[in-house]
């Protein structure tokens, strides 16, 4: 299994410049087309791992530290006492995109994904699922 887009999560990766967290944490951009990427491969883990009894706890640490680095971020644009701001998106449209992130961190644990066309919000690159 490719983790490409999970591995270019952290800034010592050497392909780190203009990766989603990149854009997120150094720029405060929601930059859509990079999301769908981390969001793919994702949902493509989910399936991989679908049926397996056990999943390696690295793998499983490098998750929930997107998830709660992302989450972080995310707060801080919503907290009225502080000065992030996430551009690239309205409110409304983070809120759905938060929701296509928690549901993919989701099926990492559980194996279970739902197929795109149960979302308003389809991710471009999963459109055949």
């Amino acid at each position: 299994m490719n983790l490409y887009e999970i591995e270019r999560y952290s800034a010592s990766h050497p392909d780190w410049e203009g990766s989603f967290s990149e854009r997120l944490y150094e720029y405060r951009e929601w930059n859509i087309p990079e999301f769908w990427k981390l969001h793919k491969e994702l949902v493509e883990l989910a399936v991989w791992l679908r049926g397996k009894d056990e999943i390696n706890k690295q793998l499983v640490g490098r998750i929930l530290g997107i998830q709660k680095s992302v989450r972080a971020v995310v707060a801080a644009h919503y907290n009225k006492n502080d000065v992030v701001t996430i551009s690239g998106l309205t409110d409304e449209q983070l809120h759905e995109f938060i929701e296509r992130f928690d549901m993919a961190i989701m099926g990492v644990a559980s194996g279970e994904v739902l197929p795109e066309s149960s979302f308003d919000l389809v991710n471009p690159l999963l459109i055949s699922n």
